[in-house]
C-alpha cells in the first residue's frame, strides 16, 4: 500500500488496487496493467485480471483549503466460463469491500462498486467471458495556501 497524494493520484490509486487484487489467492501472476499484446489462445492463459488506469477528472472545490477528486477505476475479469468470471469478480469485490479501511488510510475513501457489465471475448478457439467492475472513489486533498 502506498499513500496517495494529489500529485500521484493516478499512479498510487492504481498501485493500491493492484496490490489488493494481486494478493487474492490464485490471482498472483494473473493481474495485468492492460490487456496487452499477449494472445490468449489457451485455457492456461486464464484467468486474466486487467486493472485499467484510474480516471481522475478535474478536482471539485469544497472549501478554500480543502478539495476532493471523485474518480473511477475499471477492472476487467477474463475467464473461460461465465461462472468463473462471476466468482473472480465476487472475490475482487469482497477484497475491495473488506479493505476499505486500508484504502482509506491511504487517502482513497468512499470506495463503492458503481457499475458492472458482462461481455463475451472470442479469441481463436477460446470463448472468453468478461466481467467489468467499475469502482468509484473519493480523494480529499489540502489545497496550498495562497499568500496575499
Amino acid at each position: 500500500m502506498v499513500t496517495v497524494l494529489k500529485s500521484t493520484i493516478r499512479a498510487n490509486v492504481y498501485k493500491n488496487f493492484y496490490d489488493l487484487i494481486n494478493a487474492i489467492s490464485g490471482f498472483s501472476g494473473n493481474v495485468y496493467p492492460k490487456y496487452g499484446d499477449k494472445v490468449r489462445d489457451s485455457v492456461d492463459d486464464y484467468p486474466a485480471i486487467i486493472i485499467n488506469p484510474a480516471r481522475v477528472p478535474k478536482p471539485e472545490d469544497l472549501t478554500v483549503t480543502k478539495g476532493k477528486i471523485i474518480g473511477t477505476i475499471m477492472i476487467d475479469v477474463f475467464a473461460t466460463n461465465d461462472k468463473d468470471a462471476d466468482q473472480y469478480a465476487d472475490s475482487i469485490d469482497h477484497k475491495i469491500g473488506s479493505s476499505r479501511h486500508i484504502l482509506s488510510q491511504q487517502g482513497i475513501r468512499k470506495v463503492e462498486l458503481e457499475d458492472d457489465d458482462d461481455d463475451i471475448d472470442v479469441r481463436g478457439k477460446i470463448k472468453g467471458f468478461v466481467k467489468t467492475l467499475i469502482y468509484r472513489f473519493e480523494f480529499y486533498f489540502t489545497k496550498p495556501s495562497v499568500g496575499f
